[in-house]
């Protein structure tokens, strides 16, 4: 006798034993993709089923299903009726098989010798069987050794498995569509934008996680941006990205309030990440590249950023940005963006720029007997780059504000952004420092 475990020759054997167990065969798989860690697999599935009522076995399962997800329909062939579904994930092991066959009468080979007997109790070194009322020890390193199992004990699997209690009155072939939803996916954009001559040329990707532990087959995908709303969920706060816009007609896929990526090219998810590159490309509109100084997030560096809008959506990640100039494009940064509709402005931060400088001080703060507290601000930037550059200075203020330009800074306006953000564009030549001066006013 040899030990062994095949998951073919027993699922086989058992189904020659038990007519009533039938296996369902798979024919195609459909995968949609949420970016909430979960997906929703929809199976077709060919089944003989004769009259009566069957436990029907699935294997070849994505794992990991959401509770009470499934849903079974016949496309072709008569109907069936089913009762019950069960998710079983106790897969087959010695230990298992040992433990479930206490109680039962059995025979067991080891040292060339048969002994038989009730099984009474398992340990990890030994088996009890009861011989008419005598107790034999049989060692659990021969009993494994020899093992050869037959049939599956009640309750175990060797695979997780989807077992459907169905009815039906008509003998015949079915077809089934199997649907349910399952835990450990995710996706998110992973895009690369090439920047050159002032051109964004956008090529959209996708990073898909899978975490259920076994590797996914499928023969279409589908990847749905937006944030679906899931129960027990508590109101979100959204980032202010992108600004809006839109652009007419976006020719991407679209279901419900959803947009969605179809990848119709059979693949696999590998347990880990999977890239995923559709072919075309996206040409970004109004491209601006600027910089900005923030001294409320950066106090010494100016920041480069890039903008532009783009003619169709495009889904929340990383958008990596490559820049050519003299030699071979080079990666010079990258950002998380959110879902971005199309004609909506996308606003992304490159980095801090190694030829500007920076610096923000107060030269003085008090109050007035009008009751006004003043705050006197200097802001100097260096440029020691080849080339002249402008930027964008922000302040940030609260309550009632105003800004007076001191200093010798008047050729410098200021705009009011918003009720707490001011910005002064300040030219920069090559190789030189600007100062640029001002007050501001808080009312009281």
């Amino acid at each position: 006798m040899k030990r062994g475990i095949s998951p073919t020759a027993l699922l086989l054997t058992l189904f020659l034993l038990i007519p009533s167990l039938l296996q369902a065969g798979e024919i195609f798989r459909h995968l949609t993709l949420y970016t909430r860690d979960l997906g929703v697999v929809t199976e077709l599935r060919s089944v003989e089923l004769d009259k009566g009522t069957h436990d029907l076995f699935i294997t070849g399962i994505v794992p990991a299903i959401v509770d009470g997800s499934v849903r079974v329909e016949v496309t072709k062939g008569a109907e069936i009726h089913l009762e019950s579904v069960q998710f079983n994930t106790n897969l087959l092991d010695i230990d298992k098989y040992w433990d479930a066959r206490v109680g039962e009468d059995l025979t067991i080979f080891h040292d060339d010798t048969i002994s038989t007997g009730i099984l009474k109790r398992v340990t990890s070194s030994n088996l009890f069987l009861d011989r008419e009322g005598m107790l034999e020890i049989v060692a659990r390193s021969q009993a494994d050794k020899s093992l050869e199992i037959e049939t599956i004990p009640a309750g175990l699997v060797t695979e997780p498995t989807l077992i459907l209690r169905c009815s039906t009155t008509i003998d015949g072939k079915r077809q089934l569509k199997l649907t349910y939803m399952v835990d450990g996916l995710h996706w998110s954009g992973a895009h690369r934008v090439a920047l050159a001559e002032g051109v964004a040329t956008v090529s959209p990707g996708f990073a898909i996680t899978n975490t259920t532990g076994e590797r996914i087959e499928y023969g279409l995908l589908n990847l749905v941006g937006g944030d679906i709303h899931r129960a027990g969920d508590k109101r979100r706060v959204d980032r202010l990205n992108p600004k809006p816009g839109a652009s007419g007609y976006d020719p991407t896929f679209k279901t419900g309030d959803l947009r969605f990526w179809k990848i119709d090219i059979p693949g696999t998810l590998t347990v880990g990440i999977t890239s995923l590159h559709p072919r075309g490309e996206l040409v970004g509109r109004d491209v601006e590249r600027y910089y900005v100084y923030d001294a409320t997030i950066f106090d010494d560096r100016a920041s480069a950023k890039l903008a532009f809008s783009l003619p169709s959506a495009l889904p929340g990640g990383i958008v990596r940005v490559f820049e050519r100039d003299d030699g071979p494009a080079m990666f010079t940064g990258e950002d998380t963006i959110d879902d971005t509709p199309a004609g909506s402005t996308l606003e992304l931060t490159l980095g801090q720029v190694f030829d500007l400088s920076a610096e923000r001080i107060r030269t003085a703060e008090g109050a007035r007997e009008e009751g006004e507290t003043v705050q006197g601000v200097q802001v100097t930037l260096g440029n020691s780059g080849r080339e002249m550059v402008t930027v964008r200075v922000l302040e940030r203020l609260f309550g009632d504000w105003s800004i007076t330009m001191t200093g010798g800074g008047d050729a410098v306006e200021y705009q009011r952004v918003d009720a707490r953000t001011a910005r002064f564009d300040v030219p920069v030549g090559a190789g030189l420092t600007e100062t640029v001066s001002y007050e501001i006013r808080y009312a009281r």
